[in-house]
């Protein structure tokens, strides 16, 4: 697998922690990203990575295959502790928009969400 896709899909792992009360106006749309994104989480650690490549968005979605997704992730040694990195980011307040929501990371990286449609999808775990 090139490095690139490589690097592209540790970035699906990458997350950080979120604290402190979400604005009224948002509740809703960030409920709705915590969501979709506890669900990655325990997609991935159940091992359903069909279930996991269902939320992400369009362009990961044409990257990737459940198949290079599962075996992706059981090659990258870090994984585990990503992915718990993953579970810690729904603690992050998260900053709103119609059609996006992000949560930051510590690190200058956001796990980011995407409106596509009636649902919000993972475009970026960096």
């Amino acid at each position: 697998m090139a490095a690139s896709m490589r690097g592209a899909l540790l970035g699906v792992f990458l997350m950080g922690c979120r604290a402190g009360p979400v604005p009224v106006g948002t509740r809703t749309q960030a409920g709705e990203a915590e969501s979709t994104l506890a669900r990655f989480a325990a997609a991935v650690d159940s091992g359903d990575f069909e279930g996991a490549y269902d939320l992400l968005a369009a362009p990961l979605r044409a990257r990737y295959t459940p198949g290079t997704l599962a075996r992706d992730y059981a090659l990258e040694p870090l994984a585990h502790e990503r992915l718990e990195r993953a579970r810690r980011a729904l603690r992050q307040t998260p900053r709103t928009s119609p059609d996006a929501v992000e949560f930051p990371l510590g690190d200058g990286g956001a796990v980011r969400l995407v409106r596509e449609g009636a649902a919000l999808r993972i475009a970026a775990l960096e």
